[in-house]
């Protein structure tokens, strides 16, 4: 009701789950009437996404959110839940061209072979994960470089003394005082990556129709004189459309990639969690990113957060919902979103209204 009164909120969450009343769902999705601010959490996912984490069922049913999406323990966790973050459209460029990427042109990963001569889709698949796996070991150590320097030089007292377990264990919060410790390493375009890789295994692996050196060539100018190969590849299978065939890459993408970020340790304790989320910022991030095989020119936008592609959903909301289903996102310990935007007529009258409380 405050919200609806005073129109004066920016953005507001809610909890909800399966034993939500219906009334206080209808409530929450009138508000859209009056402001684009509501979004929905989803308890059953979060607090499994906390226990998992090593938080107490107690714990973990009193979170509370840090910024827009990202799940926290309420007054006992010391975690930065964003400012490091990786892109998985990144790690194909680095396949691509060995270990360097197209931005800078260091030798910054490992070479993971030339990729034209690569004979199965499980080969390029194996390098773009040892290209991730560098990327996010030098997250973590990058991240633990700046928390020592913050231990060592910056201590909080005061924030400390507000956060439990710091009092008992003597300790400041940079130095691992706090109850609970974790800090984050996020994974950007998750959407252009399935969608890149399901095209590079359709059109390369199975239906032989393209090769990787065609791909490379044409990606390096941006598609210029490749309209062929890049009219094919934009043909490739779409996260976001209910399809098995990037659906369940894009749940092994997510599944390798919370698991090596849950294994890299924190310097003042605990392990780091993974997000996917863009800050608002995917279309900035778009603009350093090269050409990439699901079709996409360089500079364009890279997929927002769980988001599929802009342009794909041509299924509607409830087949984008399926994609998004079958990946285990209580694996993701600090949040990822998806964003859903429909005509505003649709919430002007009850039928529309239900339709829209039926998806959610």
């Amino acid at each position: 009701a405050a919200v609806k009164n005073t129109n004066l909120a920016t953005t507001v969450s809610f909890r909800i789950s399966e034993n939500s009343p219906p009334e206080f769902i209808q409530q929450v999705l009138e508000i859209h009437k009056y402001s684009n601010s509501p979004a929905l959490l989803n308890d059953s996912t979060v607090i499994s996404a906390l226990t998992n984490d090593g938080y107490s069922l107690e714990d973990a049913r009193q979170y509370c959110l840090v910024g827009c999406v990202e799940p926290s323990g309420n007054g006992d966790t010391y975690g930065a839940t964003g400012g490091t973050k990786v892109y998985l459209t990144t790690a194909i460029d680095m396949v691509f061209n060995r270990g360097r990427t197209s931005m800078f042109g260091n030798q910054d990963g490992p070479d993971t072979g030339n990729p034209e001569k690569f004979k199965s889709f499980s080969t390029f698949m194996n390098a773009f994960y040892t290209q991730l796996t560098f990327m996010i070991k030098t997250a973590a150590e990058a991240t633990n470089i700046r928390d020592k320097i913050w231990a060592d030089n910056f201590p909080n007292p005061f924030i400390s003394a507000t956060i439990d377990g710091c009092i008992e264990n003597a300790k400041d919060a940079t130095q691992g005082g706090a109850k609970y410790n974790f800090g984050n390493i996020g994974g950007g375009g998750m959407a252009t990556a399935a969608d890149s890789l399901a095209a590079i295994n359709k059109y390369v692996f199975e239906e032989k129709e393209l090769t990787i050196r065609q791909i490379r060539k044409a990606i390096s100018v941006d598609f210029r004189k490749h309209d062929r190969t890049r009219n094919i590849l934009k043909q490739g299978p779409k996260f976001g459309v209910d399809n098995n065939e990037v659906d369940l890459l894009a749940v092994k993408i997510v599944e390798k990639f919370c698991s090596l970020v849950k294994q890299q340790k924190r310097y003042s304790g605990g392990h780091f969690k993974a997000s996917f989320i863009s800050y608002g910022l995917n279309v900035f991030e778009g603009k350093m990113e090269p050409a990439t095989p699901d079709g996409r020119k360089a500079g364009k936008p890279l997929s927002n957060s769980f988001s599929p592609s802009n342009g794909v959903e041509k299924l509607g909301p409830t087949a984008a919902l399926n994609s998004l289903a079958k990946i285990d996102q209580t694996r993701i310990g600090y949040g990822n979103s998806v964003n859903l935007r429909f005509p505003h007529q649709l919430i002007s009258n009850k039928t529309g209204l239900t339709a829209i409380e039926n998806i959610v």
